[in-house]
This record gives C-alpha cells, sequence and structure tokens, in this order.
C-alpha cells in the first residue's frame, strides 16, 4: 500500500497509542463518525484507529457508541489496538466466523467476520496477499455500500503513478498496469475511495532504517521520492473516509494523491536522515555513480483542496529542526505551529515596512513641494502646460 519511505520523525507508534491524537481539519461538511472496518491494521491502520475515534462521540453524549473493528494478520497490535479503544482481530478469526455463518452479511459492526460495515479502509500492503485482487474484493465484500452512508478507502501507493523519467506530474498522469491498480479498479468499480499515498516515513518505522549500518547502497542516487509522513497520511485517510456523499471522490476521474509536496533525491534523503541525532556516529553509506534523474516529482494539490487536508510534517523540515532545534519536550507539531506564527508575525512586519516606506516617499514628495511654494512664494510652483 506505501511506496519508499522518509526519514525518521515523530513516532508513529508511540503516537498510535497516546492518549490524546490531533484529529484532522475536515471542514464544515465533514460526514458524520461511524462504525469503521479496518483490514490490515499495520503502523497506518492503528493511526487511522487512533483519528477516527478521537473524532467519535464521547462515551456520555447522546449519539450512538462508534465502534473500530482493526483486523491483522497477527495479535502483535492487539494490546496497542485495544488501548485506544479499538476491536482488535485476527483474519483467521474473521474467516472462521465468515466460514461457520449461516446467513448472509447484515450491516452491523460487533466484530464478526461476517457482518458489513458502513465505513472501511483497506490499508493490507500487496506483499501480504498472493490474490491482491480478492483482498480488494473482500473488502467491497465489507462495506455496507454507499446506501449506508459511509465510505470504502484504499489505501495505495504512488508507486501505480507510471511517469520514470523525473517529470513533474498531477493525479491525472498515466499509470502501470498490475496487481496495485488492479486492486484499485475493484475499489473504483464498487464506488469506493482510492487515495495513493508516497513514501511513509516515522522514526521507528520506514524504509529509511535501510539507509543505516550499509557500507554502500544500490539506489540510484537522483532517484526522486515523494514522501509524507504517517501522521499526516492517517490525517488523509480519515478525510477521505469523511467525504459527504455527493462530493468528489477523485480528481478528474483520477485518484486522490497524498504527499508532503516536496520531492526529495536518494542523495538528498541519505543526507537528511544521517543528519537526524538518532543515527548520530554511524557511516554514511556510498552512493552509486550518478546516472541522472529518475522517478517522479508530484503536485497533488487538486488533492489537497479536494480533502481539505494540509501535511504538517515536512520530511526536510523535520529532519534539519529534529536534529539540531527541537527541545527535547517540544513536538513537532508544535514546533511547526510555532514557526508559523513566526512566519505570520513576520508577513506583518514586513508589510507594515513596506507601508512605512511608501508613506515616506510621499512625505519627502510633499516636503519637496511645500519648499517649493516658499522658495517661489507661489502656490503653484510647478506648471505644466499642455499644447
Amino acid at each position: 500500500m506505501n511506496g519508499t519511505s522518509a526519514l525518521p520523525a515523530v513516532d508513529a507508534v508511540a503516537a498510535a497509542g497516546a492518549t490524546s491524537v490531533d484529529v484532522p481539519f475536515l471542514g464544515a461538511s465533514a460526514a458524520p463518525i461511524g462504525d469503521l472496518l479496518i483490514l490490515g491494521a499495520g503502523t497506518l491502520g492503528t493511526l487511522v484507529a487512533a483519528r477516527w475515534l478521537a473524532a467519535a462521540p464521547s462515551p456520555g453524549s447522546a449519539d450512538a457508541p462508534v465502534r473500530v473493528v482493526a483486523e491483522t494478520l497477527t495479535r502483535k497490535r492487539h494490546d496497542r489496538l485495544a488501548a485506544l479503544g479499538a476491536v482488535p482481530r485476527t483474519r483467521a478469526e474473521a474467516d472462521a466466523v465468515a466460514a461457520a455463518a449461516d446467513t448472509a452479511p447484515i450491516v452491523d459492526s460487533g466484530g464478526n467476520g461476517n457482518q458489513r460495515f458502513p465505513y472501511v479502509v483497506f490499508s493490507m500492503p500487496p506483499s501480504a496477499s498472493d490474490d491482491y485482487t480478492a483482498e480488494a474484493a473482500r473488502a467491497v465484500a465489507s462495506w455496507a455500500g454507499p446506501a449506508s452512508g459511509g465510505r470504502l478507502v484504499f489505501t495505495s501507493s504512488t508507486s501505480a503513478l507510471a511517469e520514470k523519467g523525473g517529470a513533474t506530474i498531477t493525479e491525472t498522469a498515466p499509470t502501470t498496469t498490475g496487481r496495485v491498480t488492479g486492486a484499485e479498479g475493484v475499489i473504483r468499480e464498487a464506488g469506493g475511495v482510492v487515495v495513493r499515498i508516497g513514501g511513509l516515513h516515522a522514526r521507528r518505522v520506514g524504509q529509511q532504517l535501510g539507509l543505516v549500518g550499509k557500507p554502500s547502497l544500490t539506489i540510484p542516487r537522483q532517484l526522486i521520492i515523494n514522501m509524507v509522513h504517517y501522521e499526516d497520511a492517517a490525517a488523509a485517510v480519515v478525510a477521505a473516509a469523511r467525504l459527504p456523499l455527493g462530493a468528489p471522490t477523485d480528481v478528474d476521474g483520477s485518484p486522490f494523491v497524498v504527499t508532503d509536496g516536496v520531492p526529495l533525491t536518494v542523495e538528498e534523503l541519505v543526507a537528511a536522515t544521517m543528519a537526524h541525532t538518532a543515527f548520530a556516529g554511524s557511516a554514511t553509506p556510498a552512493l552509486p555513480v550518478d546516472t541522472g534523474v529518475c522517478g517522479k516529482r508530484i503536485d497533488a494539490i487538486a488533492t489537497r483542496e479536494a480533502l481539505a487536508w494540509e501535511p504538517s510534517c515536512l520530511f526536510r523540515l523535520v529532519a534539519t529542526c529534529r536534529a539540531r532545534h527541537f527541545p527535547n519536550d517540544m513536538t513537532v507539531r508544535s514546533y511547526l505551529s510555532e514557526q508559523w506564527s513566526r512566519f505570520r508575525e513576520t508577513k506583518f512586519r514586513n508589510l507594515a515596512m513596506q507601508v512605512a516606506s511608501l508613506g515616506l516617499l510621499l512625505s519627502g514628495a510633499l516636503i519637496m513641494y511645500k519648499s517649493c511654494m516658499l522658495i517661489t512664494n507661489s502656490e503653484s510652483p510647478i506648471v505644466v502646460v499642455l499644447r
């Protein structure tokens, strides 16, 4: 479901188990929260569960309680998921219940394997199944459909975009043909939403960990990678799931694309990763001879506008700031908030200086005019004659 990953930043695993999770901005028209099934509740799925439950009505409210059922292959994450308030289950448990069921699937969310949900997030990576298209079909079968008022969301990958020559592309660029796009077709045919996600990164998870501890790398140094932090990706998935009925579910007929908007080459990625304090003292791996730019630069501004979503953890910024400027008790979000406040203040000061400069210019011209009046003893020292 995801592409190449990025730099260590916020600990996404720890964030998933936090007692307080920032709910993403979804706009005034966001659909209400309902029961959710997450198929493939890994790091991203766990963060989606945390955000969904954080936005759900409080237990003491008059609204109906919301349940989040999180399905995994193993029990490794079950304690963490249960601590969030989700109902964990394994794929084997769900299959056993479905096989034993005598009735057709019903619209309910008790956590059993034969039940349908108004909201479904299919977040299983292609490597988890030999038949990825069948897994997508199972996600469709687990969804109660558009009539339920909910959404089916598939967290796909930007690897589905075919560009490899380093050009800048948008959501509507040509795609590849393979398992990922095949699964996308199944989801979209059923009325689901596809979100293509860039290279995921966080401090303790992500392929950036493979960049350290090796004498050399074989990845092209000018390969362009489009990053996105796990927290930001989870916020985008929740925003897509909460799109109100009737809202656009794609960009001119193409799936949404989620990245942080700052593409990096592998060379830049390695430099930023090695600058992080977590890798202090580690040897920088040697990169192969430069063979030219490859990969793609993705401009997905249309997705941001459609989802009312913005990334808050830029790879390059988080790398340098986390390495050199963050106090131990400051989070990435609080740092970015502080920097944004400073930026707004600086912008205001610049505007004030420009207004003051214009005022000085006008007042200087007025002083010169009045001086000419005094010297010539005339109210009109400057006369323009038109012929």
